[in-house]
Formats: structure tokens, C-alpha cells, sequence
């Protein structure tokens, strides 16, 4: 403890690029900052270019840059590394470590076996639709129960790991800054809006093949996407295959997602798979009118279907597609679905969410570990 009612927290993640995981980190960290608490932020990836996210000037931030995109499983320089990483968080005397997605939560629970240092592992891909494999997989069976807790950003989630591992297994939101934007009379232009990484699980190809059949039948609406990723060109290819390059748009990274939804009329997550969708929440904050697919994890968690947006069974262009036309020929049910998105904005937000991690904090002061 740093004194008081303030605590020394480490926050350990693989990269600090622009992921969602790692806007996470850098959510949290800024609002325990602000909060009077000593935060220090540890960042394993040794091939990363820099910060994608601001962090208030108090953070300490180490680079230890021990792993690459791909490790071998077996190798024997892992054990110099978790020596190198215990050796960091050791010096730091944390109150408690907390760590970011599963292969990275096996590695901190190794490198502080025996230290007696409380680690909560954090949870942000769905499990079942992600195997780390046998080896990693068992590695994950073993050291779960030694976590203080394993939270998960969805019920589903914890329920999996409930049924498959030993351990405390939480569910609490994953923090978001979102700007709730304002009530506005304003007419928006006829774009369909959608952000994340451009991957397969995203699903962008059956968006495309949804808005092909849209654009046939409603002319005048574009589509833009806004992200970066490995399936940019064969997206392209898709856009051209289907003759839609004048009206669909891949907007590559994008600074200002936020002004970009405000000006649009409908939001759209395709997804074949999500764990807790925070571009989702963002849309909402903008008061859009929201599709999602509706995955195994994360868009039922957040949207009630039919009251503050629709959600469309996944891997079905023609669902998405019927649900798409339904709202452009509805501009009233547009501005419904909007407005109660916004109302329930604030529920989704970080001040609302980080009340639950304070109370976790809380209830382990005094405990050992």
C-alpha cells in the first residue's frame, strides 16, 4: 500500500497498441490514477511501436519486451522471462496485479508463484470460440485457482469457465470512455456506420453482402467501415466483386470515431463472434440506431432487443440485411431506438463500471493471498 485509503497497482498487458483490451488498461489506469492511487502499467510485446492511448503523466510505464507476435510453446528463454517479469513485479511490492487476456494471466500467475502478491486475471476473449490449445489450455486449468478472481466482461463467459475450470470467476463490464453525446433534432446523413478490427470474427464480408442486397433495393445510403486489420484486402476484392465501390467506404484508422457515429444513421456490428463489444457501447453514447448480430457472448449482454436496438442472428446476411431496411424505411423507430440507447449509456460507461472494480479492491484489503 502506498498510504491511506491509496493502493500500488500493476496493471500487466502485452502491448499497449490500439486494441480494445489495451484501451482497457488505459481506462483503468488513468481513472485509478486520478483516484490518488500509485498505478504502474507493465507492457510485455517487444515489437510494438508506442503508446495508441493517452495515459496521465503519473503512470509508470515498463517495457520489458520479452515476447513477439508468435512464441514458440516450448522454449526454454519463457523461464528467463517469467524471471524478469517476477523480478519487476516483486520490486514493485504491488497490493495487487492485474492482468490482460488469457495467455498473458497463465504467464503472470507462473512468474509470482509463492510470492503471496494477489493477481486478478482479467478475461476479454469468449473461450470457447478461442482455444489456446492443450498445452496452454491445462496451463490455465492449473493456475486459475490461484487468481483472486478471473473476471469476465460477460455472464456467459463466467458461466463457460464455471463449468470447465477451478477458480472465483466475476462478471463485471469492462470500463469504456464514452461521450454521451447530446439530444439533437438534426438530420443525419444517410450512412450506415461501422468500426472495429478489420477480421474475420468481425465479420465485415457479411455486412458487405447484406448492404450489396440493401443498396439494390434503397438507393442513396452508403456504407463505411472504419478499421485496420488482415482482411482489408480481401475486403476491397469483395467491394469490387460486388460493384459497390461508390458506395461503400473503408475508412482505415479513424481519430474521431465518435463524431463520425454522431453524424450517421445507423450503427451496425456484424460479428461472428464478440466477448463485450465496446465500439457497441460507443454507438450508443452517440444515441445511434443500433443493429447487432446476436453472438453466442456480448451484444444480448448489452442491447435489450426491440427497446434500444435489434439484434439479428449471426452469419445471416439476409437477417441483417431485412433488419437493415426496416430502420432505413423507419426513421421514427430510428429515433426511438437511438434515444433509448443513449438513456442507457451511462449504465455502460467507465465511472459505472470502475464503482465494481473499487469494491473489489475493497474487498480484499486484509485478505492474504
Amino acid at each position: 500500500m502506498t498510504g491511506g485509503n491509496s493502493r500500488r497497482l500493476v496493471l500487466v498487458t502485452s502491448c499497449l497498441g490500439g486494441g480494445g483490451a489495451e484501451r482497457i488498461v488505459a481506462t483503468m489506469a488513468a481513472y485509478w490514477a486520478h483516484a490518488g492511487h500509485e498505478v504502474h502499467v507493465v507492457a510485455l510485446r517487444a515489437d510494438e511501436k508506442g503508446p495508441a492511448y493517452t495515459f496521465p503523466a503519473t503512470v509508470r510505464i515498463h517495457r520489458l519486451r520479452l515476447i513477439v507476435e508468435h512464441n514458440a510453446v516450448f522454449d526454454i528463454r519463457h523461464i528467463g522471462r517469467l524471471w524478469r517479469l517476477r523480478r519487476l513485479l516483486v520490486g514493485i511490492r504491488p497490493a495487487l496485479v492485474l492482468s490482460f487476456i488469457d495467455k498473458l494471466n497463465v504467464a503472470v500467475l507462473l512468474s509470482l508463484a509463492g510470492t503471496r502478491i494477489p493477481v486478478v486475471a482479467t478475461e476479454h476473449l469468449v473461450p470457447w470460440m478461442n482455444p489456446l490449445g492443450p498445452v496452454w489450455e491445462r496451463l490455465r486449468a492449473a493456475v486459475y485457482p490461484r487468481a483472486r478472481a478471473v473476471v469476465s466482461p460477460t455472464q456467459a463467459m463466467s458461466d463457460w469457465f464455471k463449468a470447465h475450470y477451478a477458480g472465483n470467476f466475476l462478471t463485471m463490464p469492462s470500463p469504456g470512455h464514452y461521450e454521451i453525446a447530446p439530444v439533437t433534432t438534426e438530420n443525419h446523413l444517410p450512412v450506415i456506420f461501422s468500426a472495429g478490427r478489420l477480421a474475420r470474427e468481425k465479420g465485415y464480408d457479411l455486412l458487405l453482402s447484406a448492404f450489396a442486397d440493401v443498396s439494390a433495393k434503397r438507393k442513396g445510403w452508403r456504407l463505411e467501415i472504419a478499421g485496420e486489420g488482415p482482411e482489408m484486402s480481401a475486403l476491397t476484392e469483395q467491394i469490387e466483386a460486388l460493384g459497390l465501390q461508390s458506395q461503400v467506404s473503408l475508412l482505415g484508422h479513424v481519430s474521431d470515431v465518435a463524431a463520425r457515429m454522431r453524424s450517421a444513421e445507423l450503427f451496425v456490428l456484424s460479428s461472428r463472434q464478440e466477448a463485450y463489444p465496446m465500439v457497441l457501447c460507443e454507438a450508443m453514447a452517440a444515441g445511434m440506431a443500433i443493429i447487432a448480430t446476436d453472438c453466442p457472448a456480448g451484444p444480448r449482454e448489452i442491447i435489450e432487443d426491440g427497446k434500444d436496438g435489434l439484434l439479428v442472428p449471426p452469419e445471416v446476411p439476409a437477417a441483417l440485411g431485412s433488419a437493415i431496411i426496416q430502420l432505413i424505411d423507419d426513421a421514427p423507430r430510428r429515433r426511438r431506438l437511438g434515444a433509448a440507447a443513449r438513456m442507457k449509456a451511462p449504465q455502460l460507461a467507465a465511472a459505472h463500471a470502475m464503482l465494481a472494480w473499487d469494491q473489489l479492491l475493497t474487498s480484499m484489503d486484509g485478505r492474504r493471498a
